[in-house]
């Protein structure tokens, strides 16, 4: 498997730059001419994934969804997302398939619905991001220091 370590990090950037859009029905809105769109944590992840931010993410959010949908490194890593944060699912998904895009909205826009904390600040989500890029990194390197196994010529 390739590592997701690169898109993780570029993940961080993009949070950093463009700030996390918590609350929306839509996964990306605009801000004033010449600033880049808020972003919500999807939409950061495929950006950082696929280099853009499709016009659908403005106003089409069941497009929206498709679209992040179909790209396999980005459900990937909002997978990885959605084990690592200390909330439920939302109670309408069953838990066999569950909703990553929206179990990962929910907890950036409202928070622990375990522990009842707030919503993470910004600096959370990108530490979460590191953890889970430094995590990759290490998964990758052990897959490199383990030995093949040679079969003897007989």
């Amino acid at each position: 498997m390739p590592s997701l370590s690169a898109p993780l990090r570029k993940t961080q950037h993009i949070v950093n730059l463009h700030g996390l859009l918590r609350k929306s029905d839509h996964f990306a809105e605009p801000r004033a001419e010449g600033r880049p769109p808020w972003l919500d944590l999807a939409a950061s992840v495929y950006l950082a994934v696929t280099g853009e931010v499709p016009e659908a993410f403005l106003r089409d959010p069941a497009r929206s969804r498709r679209l992040i949908h179909e790209q396999p490194d980005v459900m990937e890593i909002l997978a990885r997302l959605s084990a690592a944060i200390p909330n439920e699912l939302p109670a309408d998904r069953p838990v066999a398939e569950p909703n990553l895009v929206e179990h990962i909205a929910s907890w950036v826009g409202e928070g622990d619905t375990l522990t009842r904390l707030g919503a993470p600040s910004e600096s959370e989500v990108i530490g979460l991001l590191e953890r889970l890029a430094t995590a990759d990194d290490l998964a990758q390197s052990r897959r490199q220091d383990t030995p093949m196994a040679v079969r003897s010529a007989r």
